[in-house]
């Protein structure tokens, strides 16, 4: 099994040529959704089961996605993912399509934003911190709010590779942290 380190290392070769192309025949918007599909059929507990078989070949890998997805796929994306399947890297897809997002949201300067609360967030205090967000990162800022309620109170806010953790169970965590360490 390999860690999120090498599978990273191994995706981001087929995320950069597939956004590429993507870019280049102005097909964003199919390899996005394409990606997805994929990265959610490739996560379903019965393909990781079936993708464990050692007897399963890469043609019989690549048709069954390419049946799978047939609606949605087109010819440069079947050859894609019989790529991936002859080069055995059909586990990678989740990765690909998460660094195909990164990219494409560098190409549009744009930035999602997860936001973790115990409540529903209030349109004042969203337009807010998107205001926020916008001038100091300089990207348009699309929000995405979630419920947690171990968050407790206060907020949790993930933009890209920053995390902002002003909940009540990030303030407790780090008061074990100082106590713990005193004793």
């Amino acid at each position: 099994m390999m860690n999120s380190d090498q599978l990273t290392t191994i995706a981001r070769p087929y995320a950069t040529a597939v956004f590429a192309e993507a870019v280049a025949t102005q097909t964003l918007p199919a390899w996005r959704v394409m990606l997805f599909a994929a990265s959610f059929l490739t996560e379903d507990a019965a393909v990781q089961a079936l993708l464990m078989q050692p007897n399963l070949s890469a043609e019989k890998l690549a048709q069954f996605y390419c049946d799978v997805l047939a609606e949605i796929l087109n010819p440069e994306q079947k050859n894609f993912i019989r790529l991936l399947a002859e080069n055995h890297r059909i586990n990678a897809l989740p990765e690909i399509a998460k660094l195909f997002h990164q990219k494409e949201e560098e190409f549009n300067q744009t930035l999602t934003v997860r936001v973790q609360s115990a409540i529903p967030l209030t349109e004042a205090w969203c337009a807010e911190l998107i205001a926020k967000l916008t001038t100091r990162l300089k990207r348009r800022i699309e929000l995405v709010q979630e419920i947690d309620e171990s968050v407790v109170a206060g907020a949790i806010v993930t933009a890209g590779d920053r995390v902002m953790d002003g909940s009540v169970r990030g303030k407790l965590a780090r008061l074990k942290e100082t106590v713990t360490g005193i004793f």
